[in-house]
């Protein structure tokens, strides 16, 4: 018998022949949940849409630590993940916040989310090799394959990435590995606002190769805190190598770059080094009650990114948090208050201005429901449009929860 999803309700699949059936099987529209760790708006539909889950859909299918390649079910938490690896030396080489709160391989490849060691390794799009999908209309797909350099047929897997569960289900992923480096050293920078381009472009031309450079003030921290380095800018510059001395000696060139540059700068270890990333992770992640939104400009444009919405926020006398993936261009900031939604506009509107984009990651609030995610759709839309056509021919998938209605 076929089990037909009702409006509102919830279905945990074990299999992607499974979620298939259910697809097939019709319906109201369907949204794809994993660990259930960045909710949005469900998309504005009626009837109200059915909950697909990926709750069942967990574990290793495949492992060949020789390859360092991963066949990973897409309801697998990412923690659960590096712990099964960990024991081999490997791990996939991402870190995005809500790790700790469940966050699974599925989700994080469906938002292509990331953490700051993306200047080293790139996203999820950047080590999917392969994926199953599941269509729209009940279509199980395959893309890709359990080897690296497989690059035959269309990459189908790099077209779900990213695209918000409005194209189907992801049911199981081929993943590239890394090894484990074990030694960490971080150069923790006193670099405010007018400093930003001179310090970051002075580590590019180094000839270091540092595999995070976050550059990031709390206003939130201020608040609540009194104030602090925080609140003015702090960078923070984090090596990996293979061995602690090669770490050591790359964190200690960076030292001296600062004192020769008359910059105040300190090596952080232990439980230092991890509390300053923690914050960073933090600030990515928001709080119940913030509106965390992304920005992508050119990685020279970060001053006048961030410091236009320090300047419109505290003219709206909202609490604000940004950090910025300096090299890389990716910014997030975490906006509280009742100002905020106004802020949001006019950040966009300058961003905009500066040749990028904003969108929003995480709603707080009832406000949130007020909030434009999106913003005007990319000149590519229209091809955007053919692709869900094809392969979400009953616009079931998450209708309208994607960038220009899609």
């Amino acid at each position: 018998m076929v089990t037909v999803l009702e409006p509102g309700g919830l279905a945990e699949p074990k299999t992607a022949a499974a979620a298939a059936e259910l697809l097939r099987a019709g319906g109201p529209p369907v949204v794809f949940t994993g660990g259930g760790t960045k909710p949005c708006p469900p998309p504005h539909s009626s009837p109200a849409p059915a909950t697909i889950s990926t709750g069942s859909m967990t574990g290793i299918v495949f492992h060949d630590p020789l390859d360092g390649v991963a066949i990973v079910r897409a309801g697998t938490a990412l923690a659960d993940l590096q712990a099964e690896l960990a024991p081999h030396g490997q791990w996939l080489a991402v870190d995005p916040p809500f790790v700790e709160l469940g966050a699974t391989v599925g989700g994080i490849f469906s938002t292509n989310d990331a953490g700051p060691r993306r200047l080293a390794y790139g996203t999820m799009r950047d080590l999917v090799i392969g994926a199953t999908l599941v269509t729209g209309d009940g279509v199980v797909a395959h893309s890709g394959g359990r080897v690296i350099k497989n690059v035959a047929g269309f990459d189908l897997a790099r077209l779900y990435c990213g695209a918000f569960g409005t194209l189907g289900l992801v049911a199981e992923i081929a993943l590239r590995l890394h090894p484990l480096r074990h030694a960490s050293r971080t150069v923790a920078v006193t670099c405010p606002l007018e400093e930003v381009r001179e310090m970051t472009q002075a580590i590019r031309s180094s000839g270091l190769s540092p595999t995070a450079v976050d550059w990031h003030f709390d206003a939130r921290q201020a608040v609540a805190g009194g104030g602090g380095p925080v609140e003015a800018g702090a960078l923070l510059a984090r090596f990996e190598e293979r061995s602690e001395r090669a770490t050591a000696a790359q964190a200690g060139d960076l030292l001296r770059l600062c004192e020769l540059r008359r910059v105040d700068a300190t090596i952080l270890e232990g439980d230092r080094e991890l509390a300053a990333w923690a914050a960073i992770d933090g600030l990515l992640a928001g709080t119940a009650s913030d509106l965390v939104v992304r920005a992508v400009t050119r990685p020279s444009r970060t001053p006048e990114a961030a410091g236009n919405l320090r300047q419109l926020a505290g003219a709206a006398e909202v609490e604000c948090g940004f950090v910025s993936h300096a090299l890389v261009g990716v910014h997030t900031a975490c906006l509280r208050g009742a100002g905020r939604a106004a802020v949001l506009a006019a950040w966009r509107s300058a961003v905009e201005r500066l040749g990028g984009h904003v969108t929003v990651r995480r709603f707080g609030g009832e406000e949130g429901d007020f909030v434009d995610r999106w913003g005007p759709p990319p000149q590519a839309v229209a091809l955007m449009r053919r692709l869900k056509v094809e392969l979400d021919p009953h616009d079931r998938c998450a209708p309208g929860a994607f960038v220009g209605g899609i």
